[in-house]
């Protein structure tokens, strides 16, 4: 069976000094075949990061891409901005076996990195393990994304 190619946008704020950590992920998702863009905002220590989080997460929205990643100091940041938009399930995500939980359980469709002392390698692995962990089918967690959706039908109105 042929593994479904995805389009990611890749943004960040100035704590991803160097673009290190996005580059890295852009080049491993476009050496795995998907298609890997980096936000083409720059940004400085004073600009802000929900500018950039929101203008990424607008391109699920449109459909011109799949999945997001955002890297921002935290991840937390970008990741309240993220939720803020209809059918945008984001997740803050710093270590292999929560990306494994998040994956299986939550159907996330945007990854919100931490920037401080993160490590490129760490950043690799962990979006390589959301594209290999398969979602649950199980009821439980199907039953939960649906309520999800219907409690975004009852606030984004």
């Amino acid at each position: 069976m042929k593994k479904e190619k995805l389009s990611f946008v890749i943004a960040s704020d100035h704590t991803d000094r160097g673009k290190r950590i996005s580059q890295a992920i852009a080049e491993f998702l476009n050496a795995q075949g998907h298609k890997g863009i980096i936000y083409d905002k720059d940004c400085g220590p004073q600009d802000d990061f929900p500018l950039i989080a929101k203008g990424a997460v607008e391109k699920i929205c449109s459909g011109e891409v799949n999945r997001a990643i955002l890297i921002g100091g935290s991840g937390s940041g970008m990741a309240m901005v993220a939720n803020k938009f209809k059918g945008i399930r984001a997740a803050v995500v710093g270590n292999p076996d929560d990306m494994r939980h998040i994956a299986r359980r939550d159907f996330p469709n945007v990854i919100c990195l931490p920037a401080w002392n993160f490590d490129p390698g760490l950043a690799v692995h962990l979006i390589r393990t959301w594209l290999t962990t398969p979602p649950s089918r199980e009821p439980k967690y199907l039953r939960r994304l649906e309520e999800i959706k219907s409690i975004e039908e009852q606030n984004f109105k």
